[in-house]
């Protein structure tokens, strides 16, 4: 079973993370669109919706084929 941490990318250096939804919203000509919360978490650790962002699922993977893989030094 799935709780909503497991859809949950925090971010590395700060209290801020992308929320994304468990399922994709719909399907248009540009590809499956993924809805996404922008989130902050307060110094009251109160979470806070910062904007919503809706993105495809095409592009977010082709995007992240793009970059690339860090080196380890």
């Amino acid at each position: 079973m799935t709780d909503k941490k497991d859809f949950e990318v925090p971010c590395v250096v700060s209290r801020r993370s992308l929320q994304f939804s468990s399922k994709g919203t719909q399907r248009l000509n540009l590809g499956e669109v993924i809805e996404l919360d922008v989130m902050t978490m307060s110094e009251e650790d109160v979470e806070r919706k910062i904007c919503s962002l809706y993105i495809t699922r095409e592009k977010l993977l082709a995007v992240l084929d793009l970059i690339e893989p860090a080196s380890y030094a």
